[in-house]
């Protein structure tokens, strides 16, 4: 995985939890409402980086029981996993059975991007792939140079969308993201824009949840960006740095739960970041809180 660069105007490389909640309303520490998980998986390769040990990121993921996962750099058939599709293998070793992929980048004869695992039924699947500025959408271009390894300034990544009801609450949209990174920004930055468009091209009746990996520093431009829609979940329900970069021992808070409330209502009961090194990135782990329809609290 890159980390960002450390300029203070940095526009790091994002992967995020984005949370739009409207209809989680007011809650209380210890509610029993939806648990997400955002985790970049780094393929199944942890630290030290030895081989690709599947076995071991069910292990860090089973640990926290999500209800909702969002995973960035995972493959789909690639031939350095032997053609194994890892989000369904995933799946499959950790109950959460309803799976989504968004391929944004063609990788060793498969896919590489992000995937997401619900115990929930799958309502509809979104995928929004991020264009360079001034793209026409016209032709093969840019998206047929998303192939191979990656490189600075591609534009080879995007955002997976998937709407769902957990039972007894009203449904809404759980997303994940995995930006660029060009040392600069100006691609995170650029991207953060486009992610802030298609959570605002989604209905605007029902709630939004973007997950991923932001390789952004909270200081960010492309952080300050996504702040002026969304509050950070961690400085609102987590405790201490929230450090996830690197996994042996994170000096980095690079992976975020972005939260937009609703009035005054808190939207989240709990954050933490397991101790875990089954990728080079520790997962964020948020706690929603129970949904209420009073309108008198």
């Amino acid at each position: 995985a890159k980390h960002p660069n450390k300029a203070p105007a940095l526009m790091g490389f994002v992967g995020f939890a984005v949370v739009a909640f409207c209809a989680f309303a007011t809650v209380d520490a210890g509610s029993s409402g939806p648990r997400l998980m955002t985790y970049n998986v780094q393929h199944g390769v942890g630290l030290p980086r030895l081989a690709i040990n599947l076995t071991a990121t069910a292990a860090a993921i089973a640990q926290v029981a999500p209800d909702l996962l969002a995973m960035q750099e995972v493959d789909n058939r690639t031939d350095r996993d032997a053609g194994v599709d890892e989000a369904t293998w995933l799946a499959n070793a950790t109950g959460l059975s309803h799976v989504a992929f968004a391929p944004f980048r063609n990788f060793e004869h498969g896919g590489f991007g992000v995937a997401i695992l619900s115990r929930w039924p799958l309502l509809s699947v979104h995928i929004v792939p991020y264009v360079p500025p001034g793209y026409s959408g016209l032709g093969d271009e840019p998206r047929s140079n998303c192939s191979g390894t990656y490189y600075v300034g591609d534009y080879c990544q995007g955002a997976l969308f998937v709407r769902i009801q957990p039972p007894g609450l009203d449904p809404f949209w759980f997303g994940t993201t995995h930006f660029g990174n060009d040392g600069s920004g100006h691609v995170q930055f650029e991207e953060a824009t486009q992610l802030i468009a298609a959570t605002n091209a989604l209905p605007e009746s029902e709630p939004v949840i973007v997950t991923g990996d932001l390789n952004s520093y909270p200081n960010s431009s492309a952080v300050e960006l996504l702040s002026k829609e969304f509050a950070d979940a961690w400085v609102a329900c987590g405790d201490g740095p929230g450090l996830t970069f690197d996994s042996a021992a994170p000096t980095e808070r690079i992976d975020y739960v972005l939260v937009r409330p609703h009035g005054d209502d808190r939207v989240c009961a709990n954050a933490t970041v397991p101790d875990t090194q089954a990728s080079d990135h520790r997962p964020l782990v948020v706690d929603l809180g129970s949904q209420n329809n009073d309108s008198s609290s």
